[in-house]
């Protein structure tokens, strides 16, 4: 048994701590960032490597976003993307052993994570993918049915770049799709498929089958014959009204779902299938984009904040926080980010001396301000509380475009401090403008135009809600708004 003596003690627990600091901030000293467009880029990668995973990105951002335009703007909020080393993705971001890529959609942010060391022509099939689902959850008005958002995000999963074209529509890396009958998913069972969970998703063979035929169908339906395209719109507007999915096919289809079924295996087993190549006007290029390098302490708190924001187990979150604490426990960012982690973690947390320095001004940090304000809010709603958070953030809500994560918390501040609701809907209105099927900002500009008398806006908002809401139930209460009793006339504000 090996024994410390005493008076060494001190100096050997301060290694081990200097150890296990070090096993978790790594000294990440080579990462660098750049904004290209809606895209904030942090990666490890070097210059030429970052650009080109860049410049891809951002030419399939502008290529999905000009084939799903609709009648609602896409939304402007941005997508970080961190290409993070192989070990840090392992110890911290993986949920599986074979997981490359993740991404998650949140409120006022898209978020991707990919491991650097992956060959990012394999892990962007996964990013594409869930890139075009969030895209298409949030800038079509159409409740569209799982094959079909399963369908065209495989669809375009497959983009790549050549020079300066794109093509959309090539067979997706690592899919396979088979018409052999012990296999084959018939199209009345694909189309029924409501989520994820159903059993048709038991084994990985099945699942492979089902997105494999759900791809080929959005490309019969929409890439290899024009006229179905017509009766693929009557359909899926058809049961966004709520009519049964037989009903809907039907009415709009001129065959019914054997002959459809048929015509699919038809164009799996001819093998040949239209690809569509997009040329660009001007060339995609972001050689004129400043590459930033990021010192050690601003790897490290992005780091914790993408595993925070990636619901991360609380453990992994907390190793990364403590180390940031101990790399740097006075620095505004680092101690907002711990406070913020804490609040949501019902931990205590003091940042009362960092909260005065920001109401007068201190740091201009915008994500310092909202880490602060959602951590203030997160453990006490009071309307002191309400105040100290508008405090924080009043200066960013009024510079030119402010995130969309701002304007929510501002909001919700306002309502707590019961601020003025004319000075509410003068900040919503620009930022739901910008986020159109934000249902918590049309939700917040209700009720402000409500408490002004301004009820036949306030209707008109909660139908919005009821037009692009996902949520079934959400739907269900605006409508129950829209017909209540108070917003069936104008009336004068009682001041």
């Amino acid at each position: 048994m090996l024994r410390v003596p005493h008076v060494h003690r001190g100096l050997a627990l301060l290694a081990l701590l200097l150890l296990a600091a070090g096993d978790v901030s790594a000294a990440r000293s080579n990462w660098r960032f750049m904004s290209v467009g809606q895209f904030q880029v942090y990666s490890t990668l070097n210059d030429t490597r970052t650009r080109a995973v860049a410049r891809e990105l951002q030419a399939f951002s502008q290529t999905v976003g000009e084939m799903l335009k609709a009648s609602d703007r896409l939304p402007d909020i941005p997508t970080r993307v961190y290409l993070v080393s192989h070990s840090d993705f392992t110890d911290f971001m993986a949920d599986h052993r074979d997981t490359a890529g993740r991404f998650r959609d949140l409120p006022g942010q898209n978020l991707v994570v990919i491991d650097a060391g992956e060959d990012f022509n394999v892990v962007k099939r996964v990013i594409f993918s869930e890139y075009t689902n969030g895209i298409l959850r949030d800038s079509r008005a159409l409740i569209l049915p799982y094959w079909y958002h399963t369908g065209y995000s495989e669809l375009f999963s497959s983009f790549r770049m050549q020079g300066n074209d794109a093509y959309v529509g090539e067979l997706p890396a690592r899919m396979t799709v088979s018409i052999e009958p012990r296999t084959w998913i018939p199209l009345e069972r694909l189309l029924a498929v409501q989520s994820g969970n159903d059993v048709v998703f038991k084994d990985s063979i099945s699942a492979q089958q089902y997105r494999g035929e759900a791809w080929a169908l959005v490309h019969l339906l929409l890439f290899d014959t024009t006229e179905l395209a017509r009766p693929t719109s009557d359909y899926l507007s058809a049961m966004n009204l709520s009519v049964s999915e037989p009903e809907a096919f039907a009415h709009s289809f001129p065959f019914d779902k054997a002959a459809l079924d048929l015509k699919l295996r038809q164009l799996i087993h001819g093998k040949v299938m239209h690809i569509r190549k997009l040329m660009y006007s001007s060339p995609v290029s972001i050689e004129a984009v400043t590459l930033k390098p990021l010192t050690p302490l601003e790897a490290d708190i992005e780091l914790a904040r993408v595993a925070f924001l990636r619901a991360r187990p609380q453990n992994l979150v907390d190793s990364l926080v403590e180390a940031l604490v101990r790399e740097a426990p006075q620095d505004p960012g680092v101690r907002a980010l711990a406070a913020r982690v804490a609040a949501r973690a019902k931990a205590p947390f003091d940042i009362t001396d960092l909260t005065a320095k920001l109401a007068d001004g201190g740091t201009t940090d915008e994500q310092a301000r909202i880490d602060a304000a959602d951590a203030l809010i997160s453990a006490d709603t009071s309307k002191a509380t309400g105040k100290q958070a508008l405090a924080i953030l009043d200066g960013v809500v009024r510079g030119d475009a402010p995130s969309i994560d701002a304007v929510r918390y501002w909001s919700y501040a306002g309502q707590l401090a019961d601020i003025d609701p004319a000075r509410r809907l003068a900040v919503l209105e620009p930022a739901s403008a910008r986020a159109p099927h934000d249902t918590w900002l049309l939700r917040n500009l209700a009720t402000a135009s409500e408490a002004l008398g301004r009820t036949k806006a306030a209707r008109a908002y909660y139908a919005r809600i009821m037009e692009v809401s996902r949520n079934a139930d959400e739907r269900l209460w605006a409508q129950k708004q829209v017909d209540s009793a108070r917003l069936s006339a104008e009336q004068k504000v009682v001041k």
